[in-house]
């Protein structure tokens, strides 16, 4: 059925002045619980609710927020204004899943070298998927309006709101990253995907001091999705961060800070002064601040003594009041033992190898004082391969760039053996594709395209090519007689892609392929991938939405991004209008404008249709191989890690984790 913008609002967010209540509300007792011991977890799905305002909480249960109240840790912190003070005028309300928390303790999160799930425990959207993951919520934002059947939206920040060095946060802030970051040519030199409609961006202007206006030429049916989660964030502390670009700060400061740290360019010290990982310095919305360096031996960060939400009680939170991060290096066998010893918190199942330790970690539950407790998934295409479609070597770039080559290269890969080898057999043989749950349909049978095995089929697709077969019948010729031999990047994130990859060097040898595989770390294959120092890049692909998240969390092809897997070069040349990249064939310019539309189109129904044609567009072309569906509900891959002393866990738990209001979680000790 159709929708317009008003009734597709009306299913995202309640109206203004509505209390925006979601989710199952948990149990709130009446006092705290004890400082000490662990305690059973309810059954059943269960979330925290959020309010918009202290008068939204009141209107939808008839209670009070009590007076406001802060962590003794405050008083470490130095001479602070009240916490009344420091609290907006009308601060987030939220009842914890489970009950009121105690303030204190230490949430231990050992890391393997990068700072993904600290951002995913802490990041604060303009507006946040709610923690069942079925609708928005307000968060920085308060409320908004949807007007001009789509074209303008208004939104109030909180009033008194603040950074963690006390600087007021409002609308500048967000005004300074549009002016500074998403205009900017230098940084963003083909601009910001989520604020554009028909190949333009919005215009984003000041109401006042707390309010914010965007207006598009055309309708932008999937802004307030992008706005739970706008990443880089569309907010910057421009007290801080105008220090560093060239239009704020005078040019003799600018270069004296570039040439101090090192880089040769304004734009890299600003891009790294921004990482608020890697940047104790920079203030922060977040609940913890950073105090030292990733790089460190261990990452800390203590609480932010101006977070801006509160439980239903009045207590400032965050409960917890520092987090500690080990650093383990890259080994995930160590994160493994320090998870089987009690040592952490939360780990979310990607660094732990997702069903590669899944069984070892449920056996060790009661030995180390933790629980493996669902996590709500997403589709995956694990072992997905880009093939170089830009290759700088022309006999190579002609081969890739031809579908009959792609399938041959398809059908040779015995998916059903790698199946039963890797996740016994409960993954599923496809090419790339969204969740087989509507409005996805990841189950149609064109996901099947080119994906069963049948070597006679993919020598004959070989013989087609040209590619002859050497005098001894071992290995295929290239058109200008050199022997074909490829190598594959791996991805060793996951240690199940570096088998695949073995047994796809195992399947495309019977072709007279043989292959190289060159395991590496995520950093230095994605500089590869990017630097096209690749024949082909071996990893995982993320076709569509996730479930259950509401329809449009997920673009349904990665083609406007600049990246785009298959080509960097013809992302490149399609968000920059032509000036940088390689035009790409026609196809892949249709994948590009469908995008533009479904980006644009605010009826829920239409879009849908537009994904159709989007992916039948990837199943007709392969522009990327697939190995094995990942389903969006396989327990043993989506689970996650929590020590029986952390409470107030969302079950299921939300994929990343700021969607399940981290903040109101507490530690026994």
């Amino acid at each position: 059925m159709k929708r317009n913008i008003t009734s597709l609002v009306a299913a995202l967010l309640l109206s203004t002045g509505v209390a925006f209540a979601t989710g199952t509300q948990g149990t709130t007792a009446a006092t705290t619980p004890a400082a000490t011991g662990s305690m059973d977890r309810p059954s059943g799905d269960y979330f925290p609710t959020v309010y918009s305002t202290p008068q939204a909480y009141t209107q939808a249960t008839g209670q009070t927020v009590g007076s406001y109240k802060e962590s003794p840790y405050i008083a470490q912190m130095g001479t602070l204004p009240p916490v009344s003070q420091r609290l907006p005028r009308e601060p987030l309300v939220i009842q914890p899943s489970e009950q009121i928390g105690t303030y204190g303790g230490t949430l231990r999160d050992p890391h393997t070298g990068n700072a993904d799930f600290l951002e995913d425990l802490v990041r604060e959207f303009p507006l946040m998927y709610a923690p069942d993951m079925g609708s928005i919520n307000p968060n920085i934002f308060k409320e908004f309006r949807v007007l001009n059947g789509g074209r303008v939206y208004e939104f109030t920040i909180r009033e008194g709101m603040k950074w963690s060095d006390g600087d007021p946060f409002d609308n500048q802030d967000f005004i300074f990253w549009y002016d500074a970051v998403a205009n900017n040519k230098v940084i963003s030199p083909g601009g910001v995907s989520q604020l554009k409609t028909a190949g333009e961006h919005g215009v984003a202007e000041k109401i006042g001091q707390y309010g914010l206006r965007v207006t598009f030429k055309s309708p932008s049916g999937l802004f307030l999705n992008s706005l739970a989660r706008f990443r880089p964030l569309p907010y910057l502390p421009e007290h801080y961060m105008r220090q560093f670009h060239p239009d704020y700060a005078t040019a003799a400061d600018l270069d004296a800070k570039v040439r101090a740290a090192g880089f040769s360019a304004w734009n890299e010290l600003f891009g790294e002064e921004r990482k608020w990982p890697q940047n104790p310095n920079i203030p922060t919305i977040y609940a913890w601040k950073v105090t030292n360096r990733i790089t460190e031996q261990v990452h800390q960060a203590e609480r932010n003594p101006y977070y801006w939400k509160v439980d239903t009680t009045g207590n400032q939170l965050p409960y917890i009041d520092t987090l500690t991060r080990p650093n383990l290096g890259s080994s995930q066998e160590q994160l493994l033992l320090n998870a089987l010893a009690g040592q952490a918190d939360y780990i979310h199942p990607n660094p732990l190898g997702f069903s590669a330790n899944y069984a070892t970690l449920v056996q060790g539950q009661e030995q180390g004082d933790y629980q493996i407790l669902r996590l709500y998934g997403w589709s995956n295409n694990r072992g997905a391969m880009y093939l170089n479609l830009s290759h700088p070597d022309p006999v190579l770039n002609e081969l890739f760039n031809n579908i009959e080559f792609r399938a041959a290269l398809s059908v040779g890969m015995d998916r059903v053996r790698m199946n039963d080898l890797t996740f016994n057999g409960t993954f599923v043989p496809s090419q790339p594709s969204p969740p087989a749950v509507p409005p996805y349909n990841g189950a149609s049978g064109a996901y099947l395209n080119y994906t069963e095995h049948d070597l006679a089929d993919a020598n004959r697709r070989l013989d087609s090519l040209g590619l002859t077969w050497n005098a001894g019948r071992t290995q295929r010729m290239r058109s200008d007689g050199k022997p074909l031999q490829l190598v594959i990047n791996v991805n060793s994130r996951f240690p199940q892609v570096v088998t695949m990859a073995e047994l796809v060097k195992e399947d495309w040898a019977e072709l007279g392929i043989p292959v190289t595989i060159k395991p590496m770390g995520g950093g230095i294959w994605k500089e590869q991938h990017r630097a096209n120092l690749h024949d082909i890049s071996m990893h995982s692909a993320n076709m569509g939405g996730r479930v259950p998240i509401i329809g449009g969390a997920r673009q349904p092809t990665t083609v406007l991004n600049g990246n785009w897997g298959p080509n960097p070069k013809w992302g490149s040349w399609l968000i920059t209008g032509g000036a940088q990249g390689e035009e790409p064939p026609a196809p892949v310019k249709e994948l590009f404008e469908l995008g533009i539309q479904y980006s644009a189109e605010p009826d829920a129904a239409k879009r849908v249709e537009l994904e159709k044609r989007m992916y039948a567009i990837h199943n007709e072309n392969i522009y990327m191989l697939g190995g094995l569906h990942q389903p969006h509900d396989h327990p043993q891959e989506w689970y996650v890690y929590i020590h029986n002393r952390l409470h107030n866990i969302s079950q299921p738990l939300a994929p990343e984790y700021y969607y399940a209001i981290p903040s109101s979680w507490y530690v026994t000790q």
